[in-house]
C-alpha cells in the first residue's frame, strides 16, 4: 500500500501543476443549453504516450489429490510503458464522452511458494504486455480541466515456466485528470485496479495450481489530439 501510494502522489504531483496553471489561463464561460461542441481541444482522433507503475498481486490456489492449499498476497512491483489512441467528444457545457484503446509493455516480476502438505513449488510470473479497449465519461471543472472515469476490457500476458497458462483477461476501472496544454496538446494522470478472472495455470499428475490475478497502476501520457480546435473560454 505504501509502494500504491507513492504511484498515487507521482501523478498528483505530475498532473495539478498542469491542471492548476490550465485554471488560470482558462475562465468557464460555457453557454447554458449548448448541445454537442465540435471543433474544441475536447473533440477529435487522439494519440498519447507514456509511462507509469505497477502492483500485481496473485492468488494461488492449489490442489493435490485430497491436499489443497491457497497463497495469496504474493506479488511485485514495475515499470511500464505505453501507447493509447482514441476518439473523444464533448456534449453540453461540461461533459465529455469517449472511446479508447492501448497497449502496455510492462515489466513487473513476481516469483511465489506454494506448500501441499509433502510438496514445494515455486514459480515466477512477469507481467509482460497488456492491452484494454474501453471508454471514459469526464466534466470540465473548467474549460482546460477534465476530471473523468474509465471502464474496459483487458487482456493480459505473463512469462511463465515452460508449459504454464500465461494469458488471462478482465476488467478495468479506474480514475483520471486531463489538462490541456496548447494547441491539441494535454497531459493526463491515471489510476487504474484491474481484475483479472481466476484460470488453471497448471493441470498434471493430479496437480492442479490456479491463480486469480489485481494489478494496480499509475500513468502518465503525453496526448495529441488531431483537428483540435482552441479551448472554449480562452481570457
Amino acid at each position: 500500500m505504501k509502494n500504491l501510494a507513492k504511484i498515487a502522489s507521482i501523478l498528483a504531483f505530475s498532473v495539478a501543476p498542469l491542471a492548476a496553471h490550465a485554471a488560470d489561463i482558462y475562465a468557464p464561460t460555457f453557454v447554458p443549453g449548448a448541445g454537442l461542441v465540435a471543433g474544441d481541444a475536447w473533440t477529435g482522433f487522439y494519440l498519447g504516450a507514456g509511462g507509469g507503475g505497477a502492483a500485481v498481486n496473485h492468488d494461488l490456489k492449489g490442489s493435490l489429490g485430497t491436499a489443497s492449499a491457497e497463497l495469496d498476497g504474493i506479488g511485485g512491483m514495475g515499470g511500464f510503458g505505453t501507447v493509447q489512441g482514441g476518439y473523444d467528444f464533448r456534449f453540453g457545457p461540461s461533459w465529455v464522452a469517449g472511446a479508447f484503446a492501448d497497449y502496455d509493455f510492462a515489466n513487473v516480476g513476481s516469483s511465489a511458494g506454494l506448500t501441499i502438505p509433502g510438496h514445494v513449488y515455486r514459480a515466477s510470473a512477469t507481467l509482460a504486455d497488456s492491452w484494454t479497449a474501453g471508454g471514459r465519461l469526464g466534466y470540465l471543472v473548467n474549460p482546460a480541466t477534465l476530471v473523468y472515469g474509465l471502464g474496459g476490457y483487458t487482456q493480459a500476458s505473463f512469462a511463465m515456466p515452460a508449459g504454464v497458462k500465461g494469458d488471462f483477461a478482465g476488467w478495468t476501472a479506474g480514475a483520471g485528470l486531463e489538462a490541456h496544454i496548447m494547441g491539441g496538446w494535454s497531459v493526463k494522470g491515471e489510476y487504474r485496479f484491474t481484475h483479472l478472472d481466476g484460470d488453471t495455470l497448471y493441470n498434471k499428475g493430479g496437480l492442479r495450481i490456479n491463480d486469480q490475478i489485481d494489478e494496480q497502476s499509475g500513468r502518465v501520457l503525453l496526448v495529441y489530439k488531431f483537428g483540435a480546435g482552441t479551448v472554449t473560454g480562452l481570457k
